[in-house]
């Protein structure tokens, strides 16, 4: 049956989920954090929880405006958050083609992540020496010591909703050595990039894990990292693309334009619920 696509408010979407019960808190993944952040994206503006009040004094009409939550995750309230922060990547991004970089990793090892959150700031630090590990291969690029311009975002989720840590990279197809001269460099040899990138990880994450993780864990860890390398032999999947020099940003709007059962999906899955 052919389902015709609906418009809805994304913070009624979230307002149905809470309805739907305490049980789509109980996901082990969901922070009391982001319960909170939902909860107040869901009582934005609304004049039951307090309002401003105008008043014309020559004829008397009337306005009330009901308080924000200031939350950034909020698509009403994070508008300005989300102007600035793209203002100020666009003032670090040089005059030059950049390319788009995303950098996956296997689904066996998202659990970790999500139960040691430290390990997202391994990722991004492995990510940044894959790349330049990649283009310092010769002695004299060494002695250079060539550095790349990149700008990384995370992503927690992917497109099903589902928990999947990956980082999205812009990278400027330019180098600058010690000697502070800006050259092109358009050549990423792509095959020695996801190998360096997926034996950094692994080997960061377990040296992350022997610290911070419990001795079982760590040796459960380490047994996965034998199969991983087998199974994954032109190492972990990333994807580049060619991009402008200019960045474009699309922000999440206030309303979405969803199918019926897209939309039954989101009201579960927005607050933690695991299909």
């Amino acid at each position: 049956m052919n389902i015709e696509p609906i418009k809805q408010n994304f913070k009624y979407i979230l307002a149905i989920a809470a309805m739907t019960g305490s049980s789509v808190y109980e996901n082990e993944l969901t922070r009391p954090a982001i319960i909170d952040y939902v909860e107040k994206m869901i009582k934005c503006r609304n004049l039951k929880y307090g309002y401003l009040f105008f008043e014309c004094p020559n004829c008397n009409n009337y306005h009330l405006q009901g308080l924000s939550c200031h939350s950034r995750f909020c698509p009403s309230c994070n508008q300005r958050y989300r102007d600035a922060r793209t203002l100020a990547i666009q003032s670090k991004l040089l005059e030059a083609n950049h390319r788009h970089f995303v950098f996956s990793i296997a689904k066996e090892l998202r659990k970790y992540f999500f139960h040691y959150r430290g390990l997202f700031d391994v990722l991004f630090n492995t990510v940044n020496q894959a790349l330049h590990k990649t283009i310092r291969q010769s002695k004299l690029k060494r002695k250079l010591n060539l550095k790349l311009g990149v700008i990384c975002f995370l992503h927690t989720y992917g497109r099903d909703m589902k928990p999947n840590p990956h980082i999205h990279a812009l990278i400027a197809e330019k180098t600058l050595d010690d000697l502070n001269h800006l050259k092109n460099f358009f050549y990423f040899p792509f095959d020695r990039l996801r190998m360096f990138y997926q034996y950094l990880l692994l080997q960061n994450m377990s040296a992350y894990l022997k610290v911070h993780a419990p001795k079982d864990v760590y040796r459960e860890f380490n047994i996965l990292c034998t199969f991983l390398n087998n199974k994954y032999k032109k190492g972990f999947y990333t994807m580049v693309l060619r991009y402008l020099s200019l960045l474009v940003y699309l922000p999440l709007k206030g309303s979405l334009t969803i199918s019926l059962d897209t939309l039954l999906i989101l009201l579960l899955v927005s607050l933690g619920f695991k299909p």
